[in-house]
């Protein structure tokens, strides 16, 4: 597997562990280097399993014996109320103002079980690890440095589909954040709770499988580096997945923030991400995000590469 470390998808900052900085080249030509080796990794990703899922197809149109076609089954593992297990190797560049910027490679783990009368438990678990050359006590000079990042969970319950025509679905739990990077610079340095909840209304006339809804989360933290700054934030996402033909999809989460314990300023990025699935069992898809409201600043813009494998 391709490894490229990277920035900080979750929270920057972490706990005390001191490591001794990597360094890495600096200004343009580490975001040249970065953004090709976030490309070049793509490439090798996807090849050789786009490869591996033709040799499984068979001869063209032919499918193998009990499986429905690629794009219905691409758009049931798309549904997020209904996917089982995925396992993702996401790469993500921002770039931060004033010159900065952080990459961050995630490894995601997502799987459901499903529970008695139609109920869903969903699970999500992430390890990021960052490469920055963002300022902090760690850091004075901006030096590139390489770090874990803060571990992620996540639990779901979701309600089964009401009414004959199951257009919607209902869920509730709850994300935390765990402080377990290896620097100041690539963590938040507090531990983070976030009630979550997510409603999902499905749109055949706009494709099979695809849907519209809403994902919220009330991020406060509770404990953690008494230095660090506390944290209240509410996330709003409104959700579109368009699934097109051929297995490709195209999908808007743009996550929108308001900080509570910044007078209530407000974040709003423009989002689109581009994927297709190659064969059955590896999605690949291209995020991109800018901000149009930015009253405090997260980042200019940023760009995020993802390889998912079903299983």
């Amino acid at each position: 597997m391709c490894s490229v470390p990277a920035g900080d998808s979750i929270g920057i900052s972490g706990h005390s562990s001191r490591g001794v900085p990597t360094r890495a080249p600096t200004g343009q030509g580490a975001r040249r280097r970065i953004l090709i080796a976030f490309t070049t990794c793509l490439t090798l990703l996807w090849a050789p399993w786009e490869v591996w899922a033709q040799a499984r197809s068979g001869p063209q149109g032919e499918q193998p014996e009990g499986r429905t076609g690629a794009a219905e089954e691409a758009a049931a593992r798309r549904d997020p109320a209904t996917a089982r297990t995925r396992v993702d190797q996401r790469f993500k560049y921002r770039e931060l103002g004033d010159d900065r910027y952080s990459a961050v490679a995630t490894s995601r783990l997502d799987t459901t079980f499903p529970l008695p009368d139609g109920w869903l438990m969903a699970l999500r678990f992430d390890m990021p690890l960052a490469l920055t050359d963002r300022s902090g006590p760690d850091n004075p000079d901006g030096d590139d440095v390489l770090g874990a990042g803060d571990f992620l969970s996540q639990f779901f319950l979701i309600a089964p589909s009401p009414g004959a025509t199951r257009r919607f679905r209902l869920g509730a739990g709850a994300q935390f954040i765990w402080p377990t990077a290896s620097r100041d610079e690539t963590g938040s340095g507090k531990y983070q709770v976030a009630p979550s909840a997510f409603g999902i209304y499905y749109t055949p006339g706009l494709g099979k499988g695809s849907f519209a809804g809403l994902i919220l989360r009330d991020f406060v933290s509770y404990a953690g580096d008494e230095d660090r700054r506390d944290i209240h934030e509410l996330s709003v996402q409104p959700a579109l997945n368009v699934n097109l033909p051929g297995g490709w999809y195209l999908s808007s989460f743009p996550d929108i923030r308001i900080n509570w314990k910044d007078d209530a300023k407000v974040f709003v990025p423009l989002n689109l991400e581009v994927g297709k699935f190659v064969g059955r069992d590896v999605l690949t898809s291209v995020q991109v995000d800018v901000p149009v409201v930015n009253d405090y600043d997260l980042y200019e813009w940023q760009v995020e590469l993802r390889v998912g494998f079903y299983f």
